[in-house]
């Protein structure tokens, strides 16, 4: 089976066997199920579809096979467009590919089960007095300072070549792009950084004069040299970028984060989360080779699906089957909350939806699961949240509060 025979099906397989996919590949797979959204979520699971799937990993084929016979109807009511039926192959690879992108479809059809019912015995939380924040689309915002430290905001600067750095021309092409193109003047870029910065609620792509690309999540800071002229191509982060480095095998390229570590690469896929309010910092590879370097020169080389983490007190940690989607989730418009601390999912709401969290009490620090767009309103998420564990809210200036 190929990517070229059935695209959707290839993803689905590589999705739930191999558990990587590349941004692209995301996307692809992403924009299907927004297509086919409202099919997948047009009933309510109750506790007897539920029931129909217990034997599920026992006998996966089989048991979609009755599941969706048994649920045509709901699945596909009439008069609505119907996902396509992916072609069938008398092939044992077909086998696992339909047993695969089951058990991923099942795993869709389970998450409002997760989001929308109360456990048994439960009281359903009452809401107080919301403040509605309104929807955050993926907000292409972000503030370019030169090396004369002028800024310019780019959200509301016009399309096109907006200043030249040395012998570099820094071009907008779109909105939420950023382009740099290297003249033939050489210059000395040490005397040239320019800094590119997110707010809270912003993301912004920049291309690099190496034809690096970068994509910043909100409230995050890159500084850059406006070309690579040197042995080595040098950035520095703080907060959370994905990079996919231009090869380059006689001009390693090399993140610089707090504290003095770094991420020493030849050309590779990454995403680097270092981010102040986090308890350490965390790479996850995709593709290529990587080096992981504390300030006390302890290392790790990377290899693609694994993830190091150094925390505050330089200690280097290797996760040899991290969840590499939900590494990457925020590149693709989402929040992956899977077996995610409240705490950690209320630092991803607070910096994206620009809100300060407040705890008037204390909040059982229970782990989660889910996933969700990005561009939904925060009073949608806490919704859902609040029907799996209890506490209350309100949003007042600027400020998301919460008790029991």
């Amino acid at each position: 089976m190929s990517n070229q025979e059935d695209p959707i099906l290839f993803l689905l397989c590589k999705r739930t066997l191999v558990k990587i996919l590349l941004p692209d590949e995301q996307a692809e797979l992403s924009n299907w199920l927004i297509q086919y959204w409202d099919q997948l979520f047009s009933f309510e699971v109750q506790p007897a579809y539920l029931a129909e799937l217990e034997a599920f990993e026992q006998d996966t084929e089989a048991s979609w096979e009755r599941f969706k016979v048994k649920y045509h109807h709901e699945l596909f009511p009439e008069g609505k467009a119907r996902i396509p039926v992916l072609a069938r192959a008398h092939t044992r690879v077909f086998k696992i590919a339909l047993s695969a992108a089951a058990v991923l479809l099942i795993g869709f059809l389970l998450v409002p089960y997760l989001f929308r019912q109360f456990k048994p015995g439960r009281t359903p939380v009452k809401q107080v007095a919301i403040q509605e924040v309104p929807i955050v689309t993926d907000s292409f915002k972000a503030v370019l300072t030169l090396a004369d430290n002028s800024a310019i905001a780019l959200h509301s600067a016009q399309t096109g070549i907006i200043a030249l750095q040395g012998g570099a021309t820094i071009n907008k092409p779109s909105n939420g792009l950023l382009q740099y193109e290297n003249g033939n003047t050489p210059i000395d870029t040490t005397l040239l950084p320019n800094t590119l910065a997110t707010p809270k609620g912003g993301r912004y792509q920049l291309t690099l004069g190496d034809g690096t690309k970068v994509t910043l999540n909100d409230t995050s800071v890159l500084r850059y040299p406006s070309a690579f002229t040197g042995p080595e191509r040098v950035v520095e982060l703080s907060g959370e970028a994905y990079f996919e480095v231009a090869k380059d095998t006689e001009r390693p390229f090399k993140v610089k984060l707090k504290h003095g570590s770094e991420v020493l690469v030849l050309g590779t896929h990454f995403n680097i989360n270092a981010y102040d309010d986090e308890p350490g910092a965390t790479t996850t590879l995709l593709e290529g080779k990587i080096k992981i370097t504390t300030a006390g020169k302890k290392s790790l080389v990377l290899k693609p699906g694994q993830q190091a983490s150094i925390d505050k007190n330089e200690k280097l940690a290797l996760a040899n089957k991290p969840n590499i989607n939900q590494a990457i989730a925020w590149e693709t418009g989402s929040f992956d909350f899977e077996d995610q601390e409240f705490n950690a999912v209320m630092r991803q709401l607070a910096r994206w939806y620009n809100v300060e969290v407040v705890y008037r009490q204390p909040i059982p620090n229970k782990r989660l699961y889910g996933s969700i767009r990005r561009n939904e309103p925060i009073t949608k998420i806490l919704s859902a949240i609040q029907n799996i564990m209890s506490f209350q809210y309100k949003i007042e200036d600027g400020k998301l509060i919460l008790w029991n």
